[in-house]
């Protein structure tokens, strides 16, 4: 027998099966701990790197979901590593365990990976298929090692083959199963999957090689050689294999069946189609080295042959995806396209890629181009719909319809990764287009900046895809310094935001005392007095004088509200004659606090005179209007005459719009559609609104600061040399009324990719 063998008879196999007592089973059980141990010590080592590398990609996105997921991973990661580490380490317990009473019990192996398709929530299919790339990533990472590893199994089990306990799909769903645990659920559980896919496939790597090491020092197959050698792959290669070989870009594939009645010729995990006459290979180099986003994990100069679209998974997934680095496209495609880059297009039209496919070199394209073209048109399209864009800017976006088309075709990654170049140009034009708009083209500043890098681009693209990391990279440093001077504006005006709250608050406090009397006001003069002149005073009292000064001023307005009343009784009417030299003193300091005229003064003093002369004779005044009912400050209902103003106010060179309720005519809580209070509830930091000014227009602003007592909105806007503040009533009202609205928050092309990979699948699952 070979000396690559341990030698059992079948009577020895069969007396120590898996047993931790026999030799058989002290090596799986030493095998076991080794790896719970290795792969504890590597979790260990991961969590503050990773903790690192999930708040730099929540600084780094646009996107306020996208942010918030970053941050609620760090958080998890901080807080909770050491108990995601113990359910990883008793599920891959678990999962070992019962591989190895599979093999005992002379089960089959189960299959690593899903075997069927099933239809599942696109959330779980998401999950699952990340999974699947991640397992299949490891193993390809660590082909060699891995290989020996189950051979060495094998020979412990006395057969020709064994499910590996520690195979990498073992691993992963063992990390999958302690993800699934996390309250974020599998959309949260798969970021982390993704983040960890690079730093602890390497330390899977090396424990592979110390485990095989570890098993030859115990006799098990020390001179294993395998026929063939793997050339060892760097990680980069390794994902560049994995998604070639993966099914991701199958529903592109089932795009251009059903257009063509044949499967593409060019799919990802495909080979490379022979290059055609005179086709034009793409530079790699020329793709620029922009950052990838940090779900794939993997090394930005990542690249892979023949990548297609990865359209199941665009969303949460399609930055694993590496862009091929040696597309090639026809020259006189190129010479085509290069030749309608320089034809001026129809505004808010996909007129010029209409008439591209219908040319004698469109018709010739192969059928993933040709299919390249409506989805290119598709995405314009959709683009051109968005009620968020000024037309004025998307007539400036339309002019990239053929550059955008060029690109997908020399880089069939284009779609699949956001790191590409054009992808980020895209990307940064849709945070342009958010805050553009609203004023003037030649007062727009963005406007001007957005035309200057679509000339760029029609001028000198070529095949040179760099040129479009380079733009993205002069407009987002554009559009930071445009967010910068305008959150700089606004910080100024804190202070000023500030005081208006706590006047808020006294207008309000004083608000609420005299709503809740003044129906017992009994008579027009007493009841404009309690609106007017008295809740001002109540208001300075609140501001001014702190709660006990209040809840005195409010037990005068109770005084003099029952002091109107008639008194049927001789010891009320006593208390009320006792009473009224302290009540007249008190209405008299508190008015002094805002000057009310003399004249005002006797008018109501002489009000008084006659209701408490009625009063005493237990009678109701005379005449009293008959139909006389103190109104409320609104009645419930009439919404479109709750009063919004815009005031100006302003503290040396810092001017500040504030929008507020006038609370002399409005109710507290003005009546209001549940979803604009949802609305206004939901509004964070860095939320982008359209708000409608005192100068009779829209501005697009951006939401800096939040006050801390009232939550008044402080907004910064780049086309104003002022801040806007908004109360939290006001907005509402304005957004019921459409005089405020908030802006999407995901940028305009990803929206537009997403509505297109939706109607791809519409258009793929419909019947033919």
């Amino acid at each position: 027998m070979s000396a690559n063998v341990v030698s059992f008879s079948e009577a020895e196999r069969s007396r120590r099966g898996g047993a931790t007592g026999t030799p058989t089973g002290a090596a799986l059980a030493d095998s076991r701990a080794f790896v719970i141990e290795r792969l504890r010590s590597a979790l260990r080592s991961l969590k503050e790197p990773l903790h690192t590398r999930l708040l730099g990609e929540a600084e780094t996105s646009f996107v306020r979901s996208e942010r918030e997921i970053w941050l609620t991973a760090a958080g998890l990661v901080h807080s909770g590593w050491i108990a995601l580490a113990a359910d990883f380490i008793a599920a891959f317990g678990r999962e070992f365990d019962d591989r190895v009473q599979r093999r005992e019990a002379g089960q089959p192996p189960k299959p690593d990976g899903p075997s069927e398709l099933s239809l599942v929530e696109d959330r779980d299919l998401s999950f699952n298929l990340a999974l699947s790339r991640v397992a299949k990533l490891w193993a390809d990472l660590s082909a060699d090692e891995l290989w020996a590893l189950e051979q060495r199994y094998a020979a412990l089990a006395g057969q020709a083959s064994l499910e590996c306990p520690v195979a990498p799909a073992a691993i992963a769903a063992s990390l999958a199963s302690a993800l699934e645990r996390l309250p974020g659920g599998k959309e949260l559980g798969e970021r982390l999957l993704l983040a960890l896919q690079e730093p602890l496939g390497g330390a899977i790597e090396n424990l592979y090689r110390e485990l095989n090491a570890r098993l030859v020092d115990s006799g098990v197959l020390p001179n294993l050689k395998r026929s063939y050698r793997r050339t060892s792959a760097s990680f980069a290669q390794a994902a560049a294999a994995s998604v070639a070989d993966n099914d991701l870009g199958r529903l592109l594939e089932q795009w251009v069946s059903a257009k063509t009645g044949r499967a593409s010729t060019v799919m990802a995990g495909d080979a490379s189609p022979a290059p055609q006459a005179g086709a034009v290979p793409v530079n790699a180099a020329a793709l620029g080295a922009g950052p990838m986003s940090a779900l794939s994990g993997v090394p930005a100069g990542a690249r892979a042959a023949g990548v297609g679209i990865d359209a199941l998974a665009l969303s949460a997934a399609a930055s694993t995806m590496i862009p091929s680095d040696n597309a090639t496209v026809p020259t006189a495609t190129l010479s085509a396209l290069t030749a309608l880059q320089a034809v001026p297009v129809e505004p808010m039209s996909t007129a010029v890629l209409q008439a591209f496919r219908t040319s004698g070199a469109g018709q010739q394209l192969a059928p993933l181009d040709a299919a390249m073209v409506d989805i290119v048109a598709m995405l314009f399209d959709f683009i051109f719909e968005d009620s968020q864009v000024d037309d004025a800017l998307k007539a400036q976006i339309g002019r990239l319809q053929i550059p955008v088309l060029k690109a997908a075709m020399l880089d069939h990654g284009f779609f699949a990764s956001r790191s590409h170049p054009v992808r980020r140009l895209l990307d940064v034009v849709s945070r342009l287009a958010v805050m553009a708009g609203g004023v003037p083209i030649e007062q727009d500043p963005c406007h001007a900046r957005l035309v200057a890098a679509v000339n760029r681009v029609l001028d000198e693209f070529d095949r040179d895809l760099g040129l479009f990391g380079e733009l993205a990279d002069e407009l987002a440093h554009f559009i930071t310094a445009q967010e910068s001077a305008a959150e700089a504006r606004a910080a100024r005006s804190q202070a000023m935001v500030t005081m208006r709250e706590l006047d808020e608050q006294a207008e309000l406090a004083a608000q609420s005392v005299i709503m809740a009397r003044i129906d017992n006001a009994l008579h027009p003069v007493l009841a404009d007095f309690l609106r007017g002149p008295w809740r001002r005073a109540l208001a300075i009292i609140h501001r001014e004088d702190g709660d006990a000064a209040f809840a005195a001023a409010t037990a005068t307005t109770d005084t003099l509200l029952w002091s109107v009343q008639p008194k049927p009784s001789s010891a009320d009417r006593q208390a009320l004659i006792g009473k009224l030299p302290d009540l007249l003193r008190a209405l008299h300091a508190a008015l002094d606090r805002i000057d009310l005229p003399i004249r005002d003064r006797q008018g109501l003093l002489d009000t008084l005179v006659a209701l408490h002369s009625c009063a005493i004779k237990n009678s109701l005044p005379s005449p009293l209007p008959e139909a006389f009912v103190p109104t409320p400050v609104l009645a419930d209902g009439v919404r479109a005459a709750t009063p919004v103003v815009h005031a100006s106010l302003q503290s040396g060179d810092v001017e500040l719009e504030h929008i507020h309720l006038d609370l002399s005519q409005t109710t507290l809580h003005p009546a209001l559609a549940d979803d604009a209070r949802a609305l206004v509830a939901a509004l964070r930091r860095g939320d982008w609104m359209e708000l409608w000014t005192d100068e009779g227009r829209f501005v697009r602003a951006r939401l800096t600061w939040i006050s801390p007592q009232r939550g008044i909105f402080l907004f910064a806007s780049p086309q104003l040399q002022r801040a806007i503040s908004v109360s939290p009533e006001a907005l509402a009202v304005q957004v019921e009324r459409n005089l405020a609205r908030r802006l999407d928050g995901e940028p305009l092309f990803e929206r537009a990719v997403d509505s297109v990979v939706g109607e791809m699948r519409d258009r793929v699952a419909a019947p033919a």
